[in-house]
């Protein structure tokens, strides 16, 4: 139980804080560099977000999914991606009409914890028996993370904060991600219908974070032919992990 626990925890905050430190890597380096080794601030988050984005398609598709699928049934497994799917969606808005429009890099921090939740969830209740799917699924949490945890850096360190601190604000939102393991782990014993509805609700969830706010926010920010090639890249490394 305590390991799943601290994979839980590892996959709700490894990758925000990866991101954190490069923010302030790259704060404190911003003017040292000449021009011509800066890479644009767009390109460089499209490209994060479309290779997270194929990365997570492809452990939906080819790794969640079977699974959910091969455990409880199909309909078990499509009732959990939709009801992952409705979950995110409401918990969106709820966090858009509550979080104050002043506070960017807490609402930035509280997004990515209850984005991670599900996938916490899926890591609980797969570590068991198939640790290979826990591992894959932490590899893609921890890499769409990253540009998120930069973001919350700069938006968090405007207000005077130091990195000590947001780490620790970090650290306290990797907790719920271990708690959802611990649960997702528990359930995940009820027996099969449970266990396929829980893998269908990180699909779901997943699928929805990577359709409408990761693929989305890439198109934003870019329409460079490189960043649609970084999202086969991830999607072909998704397909290849084990």
């Amino acid at each position: 139980m305590i390991a799943i626990f601290m994979l839980g925890c590892l996959a709700g905050g490894m990758g925000t804080t990866i991101g954190c430190l490069t923010g302030w890597l790259i704060f404190r380096l911003k003017g040292l560099l000449p021009k011509k080794m800066q890479m644009d601030r767009n390109i460089f988050y499209a490209s994060v977000y479309e290779f997270s984005s194929g990365l997570m398609m492809a452990v939906v598709t080819f790794h969640l999914l079977p699974e959910a699928i091969d455990t409880g049934g199909l309909w078990n497994a499509c009732a959990g991606l939709l009801f992952g799917m409705f979950f995110l969606h409401i918990a969106g808005r709820w966090l858009h009409n509550k979080m104050p429009e002043n506070a960017a890099g807490m609402f930035l921090l509280f997004g990515v914890m209850l984005h991670n939740i599900p996938e916490g969830i899926a890591i609980g209740t797969s570590a068991l028996n198939h640790f290979d799917l826990a591992i894959s699924l932490l590899t893609v949490i921890t890499i769409h993370d990253i540009p998120e945890g930069i973001s919350c850096y700069l938006s968090l360190q405007t207000g005077n904060k130091s990195l000590l601190s947001i780490l620790g604000i970090v650290f306290v939102c990797m907790v719920p991600t271990g708690v959802a393991a611990l649960f997702g782990s528990v359930a995940g014993e009820s027996g099969p219908v449970w266990n396929a509805i829980l893998l269908g609700f990180a699909a779901g969830s997943m699928l929805y974070i990577l359709t409408f706010e990761l693929s989305r926010e890439a198109k934003h920010l870019s329409n460079r032919k490189i960043c649609e090639g970084v999202y086969i890249l991830g999607l072909l490394l998704g397909i290849l992990l084990k």
